[in-house]
């Protein structure tokens, strides 16, 4: 907090926040993940790179993430983009898992593969 005689400023951050009005800056949830971020290209050049383009793939996400399934969605339509062979080609599948996954996991199935989408955090 700064003072300028009548004139001060307070800056107030609120994470997590459930309910109610915080003054300035409110971050609910997680930052919301893109391929377009700068941050992803190394994760671009994995898949690229690491997964096979011929076994049928399956992108998962958390249902009701609409965060993860919207990250999904850009992966799946990367992956499709980019001449992967897609189990389910015009979008991906959404399910319940216990414990929730965190970050991103690709699991062999043999003969297909799964990317599962888990939360940001």
């Amino acid at each position: 907090m700064t003072s300028d005689k009548d004139n001060y400023t307070v800056n107030i951050t609120s994470h997590g926040q459930q309910g109610g009005i915080t003054a300035h800056t409110v971050n609910i949830g997680p930052q919301q993940r893109s391929l377009s971020s700068p941050n992803a290209a190394a994760l671009k050049q994995l898949i690229l790179t690491q997964l096979p383009r011929a076994k049928p793939i399956t992108v998962f996400c958390i249902m009701g993430d609409t965060e993860g399934y919207y990250f999904g969605m850009e992966i799946h339509a990367f992956m499709k983009a980019n001449g992967f062979t897609m189990a389910e080609p015009d979008g991906i599948s959404q399910g319940v898992f216990m414990p929730p996954p965190k970050g991103l996991s690709v699991n062999d199935k043999g003969s297909a593969l799964e990317f599962l989408v888990g939360s940001a955090n």
